[in-house]
């Protein structure tokens, strides 16, 4: 055989370089040998596309012949052993010629082939059993442009992808299409293969401007069908630059990397010759080497390839074929050639025993779904050459094709109920005729009080509410929403009925009774959005002037604690101040209370400890609602230094009561809070009505009004508890120390009148003389 090596002198020009730049030793990636190459075919045109080596260690090859009495292209397979030794071969008729491009074993030990029939308008696919008898074939129709498919693989499901025309098919395991769609690539996409770490590795040519002569190129993209990186190579060989190049196989290799064939042909010449590149993982060049034809006749010949495959041994094998040229005859043949591989290492093939049995792939309506166990094959010996295999077998179990999806259907009635049915969202019926497809639908369903027919935001009516009283009505005015008991408002808030609707049956509304002895009201059943709150209109009936506010949804107002400090339960004076967020104001027969988000409400008396310091309460009576009494001011002692402490009274006192019975009374209050009553004033005294003027014994008497100013003792002039308290008027004829007082200002009285006398005496006697 011709083998084509790099030039010597530009070899060794590539070594001294090397040598002289730096003291690396270079070693060369091992260039596969031809072991052994065959031809087979008859008398005709005979063409092989595609090889694999299959499980025993033999090949399998497939192209087309017009051999054996032919009258048109047929369908070709050739199977041999490890030595090339021709096992069999059949050739299948199509329509208007056929032809085979791709072939693979199968999990059950057959073979799938892909090809061509009716003069390249369809594509066919042929399933065969391990000795080549057909089991069933498909034809697929293509669009586009024709291309040959160098592309037919087994799934691990059982399934089968091929390239038709422009379309990527994947069928099930009977050859029926479950999809297609059209090719994305720019090249000859049907060079390409699935890669180990699921992306996918595309050989084609691509023509620059610099390189009319197209160069390979080879892509790689991830599993997403992203690209990794893309490579050009020149093909190189006998013709250099010049050449006509085609790409026609790519591979991935054991190791990782890929091995890409293609063939070249000489501008002017018929000759042709087939290129192998090896590369690592990332494409970069391993090795690249040029097989020409072995058998001189003496007249233009050439050798073609189309497939090449990694053997088990680390070798490759090439499918091709050998032709020659004489005269006007052309006579072509399949080559089958075998090539060394790149170590000396004994590849030692084990298997593993299979797996338990799984599921794979998909159910079908019949509610079946494939099964599938596996082997594995791997290199005892590991090589690192050999990646491992796994062979597969399938059965079918039961499974669920369609899974029903329930959704509620519904439409508001005049009611306001709402009918709801249910609906299979999957149609699961439809698509199995499986009774079991309609088990688990819900009942359909009324739900009353569910949805407001007229979007007037009322769910239910009027009648719907409970409630105690029996003038109840409803007015939206402007946005607000008042409910009243006959024309007297009882609760009212902002309401958008396109905001959402109050549901009528949810809603209780109670008061007090007409002998109710307390005005109550509770209200519940009203939602509230966006921070609203409602207003209430309660009936004031103990005059009370304070009010317990229960803001939660309670059944009954006998909910309300009988100290008004239990849960959400807030003691408000009704003087139109604010408390917590609400407020009541007295409006004389009702109480307004602003600030609710629900509503239970009652009168409530003022007491000690309601949190509201009124009614008269001081630091001193009721420390619990007005705070604590400051603590007594201190003195210092004569002597320089602090005394004890000590705290001066300082009393204020209300003005003085009615007489009552003989008695009056007044309260006074210690302002400083020294919380002593050394010096208390009194607090009560005798009465009487005195007597201003005597003209006969049957003449009434005047009564002093018994109101009077208050008293506002000064510290230095108050009278102590023990001091006998008299009134300015009554006291001068109830108490016997104003006697004395009484008596001398008569005598002071009659002085001044026998002065005046005596002066207007002594005056007369002067004018006399």
């Amino acid at each position: 055989m011709k083998v084509e090596y790099m030039r010597p002198a530009l070899l060794l020009g590539i070594i001294l370089a090397f040598t002289i730049v730096a003291s690396t030793t270079i070693v060369l990636a091992e260039v596969p040998q031809v072991e052994w190459s065959k031809t087979y075919g008859g008398d005709g045109y005979d063409y092989a596309y595609s090889v694999q080596q299959i499980t025993d260690g033999g090949y399998i090859t497939c192209g087309n012949t017009l051999s054996f009495g032919a009258v048109s292209y047929e369908f070709y397979l050739v199977r041999t052993d490890a030595q090339g030794n021709m096992i069999w071969n059949k050739t299948f008729r199509g329509v208007n010629g056929a032809g085979c491009s791709v072939v693979q074993q199968t999990s059950d030990g057959g073979y799938i082939a892909e090809g061509w029939t009716n003069n390249s308008a369809n594509t066919l696919v042929v399933k065969t059993d391990s000795n080549g008898n057909m089991l069933w074939n498909g034809t697929y129709n293509m669009s586009g442009p024709y291309f040959f498919s160098y592309l037919i693989q087994q799934t691990s499901d059982g399934k089968y992808i091929f390239v038709a025309g422009d379309k990527f098919v994947e069928t099930d395991s009977n050859g029926n299409i479950l999809s297609n769609g059209p090719t994305t690539q720019n090249y000859d996409s049907t060079l390409s293969q699935q890669t180990s770490d699921g992306g996918r590795i595309t050989a084609g040519t691509s023509s620059y401007a610099r390189h009319p002569y197209l160069d390979a190129l080879l892509t790689k993209t991830n599993s997403q069908g992203n690209t990794s990186w893309n490579k050009t190579y020149n093909f190189g060989g006998i013709y250099g630059c010049c050449a006509n190049n085609y790409v026609t196989s790519v591979k991935q290799t054991l190791d990782g990397g890929y091995i890409l064939i293609g063939n070249t042909y000489g501008t002017g010449s018929m000759d042709g010759d087939f290129w192998l590149v090896k590369t690592d993982s990332q494409g970069n060049t391993l090795w690249n080497k040029t097989f020409t034809h072995t058998v001189n006749y003496s007249v233009r010949q050439g050798i073609e390839g189309y497939s090449v495959q990694q053997t088990s041994d680390g070798g490759y094998v090439v499918a091709g074929d050998e032709y020659r040229y004489g005269g006007v005859i052309y006579t072509y043949d399949v080559l089958l050639m075998k090539l060394s591989g790149e170590n000396n290492c004994n590849i030692n093939l084990v298997n593993t025993s299979w797996s338990s049995w799984s599921n794979v792939g998909n159910c079908t309506a019949q509610d079946e779904q494939n099964q599938s166990r596996y082997k594995t094959q791997y290199d005892a010996n590991n090589c690192g050459v050999l990646q491992n295999q796994t062979f597969y077998e399938y059965q079918n179990q039961k499974c669920d094709f369609c899974t029903p999806n329930w959704i509620a259907n519904s439409i508001c009635s005049a009611n306001d109920s709402l009918n709801v049915w249910y609906n299979d969202s999957n149609s699961c019926f439809s698509q199995t005729n499986l009774s079991s497809d309609l088990q688990g639908i819900p009942d359909n369903q009324t739900i009353p009080f569910s949805c407001d027919y007229n979007g007037d935001g009322f769910i239910g009516n009027l009648s719907d509410v409970n409630t105690t009283l029996s003038n109840l009505t409803i007015e939206n005015n402007n946005n607000t929403l008042e409910f009243k008991d006959g024309d007297n408002i009882i609760v009212e808030f902002e309401f958008y009925p396109t905001n959402g609707s109050i549901n009528l049956a949810n809603l209780t509304i109670e008061k007090q009774s007409n002998t109710s002895n307390k005005g109550y009201m509770t209200i519940r059943g009203i939602p509230l959005s966006e921070n609203k709150t409602k207003t209430v209109y309660m009936d004031n009936i103990a005059n009370l002037g304070s009010i317990c506010v229960k803001d939660s949804e309670i059944a009954s107002i006998s909910e309300i604690s009988s100290a008004c400090n239990g849960a959400s339960e807030v003691f408000i004076v009704c003087n139109g101040n604010s408390f917590g967020g609400y407020t009541c104001s007295n409006l004389g027969d009702k109480y307004k209370i602003n600030g609710l988000l629900h509503s239970g409400v009652q009168e409530y008396a003022p007491y000690c400890g309601d949190g509201s310091c009124n009614n008269g309460e001081t630091c001193s009576s009721c420390s619990q609602d007005c705070g604590t009494c400051p603590p007594p001011k201190q003195t210092t002692s004569g002597g320089g230094g602090l005394a004890s402490p000590t705290c001066t009274e300082n009393w204020n006192c209300m003005s003085w009561s009615d007489c009552i019975n003989g008695m009056q009374n007044r309260t006074c209050v210690d302002s400083d809070s020294c919380g002593t009553t050394k010096n208390r004033p009194s607090l009560s005294q005798p009465c009487s009505i005195p007597v201003l003027n005597r003209t006969s014994e049957n003449q009434t008497t005047s009564q002093i009004p018994t109101q009077q100013t208050p008293e506002q003792p000064s510290k230095s002039s108050i009278a102590t508890e023990n001091q006998t308290a008299t009134n300015p008027i009554t006291g001068m004829l109830t108490s016997p120390g104003n006697y004395l007082i009484f008596g001398i200002c008569v005598m002071i009285i009659f002085i001044i009148v026998v002065i005046i006398l005596f002066r207007k005496k002594f005056s007369g006697k002067k004018k006399e003389r």
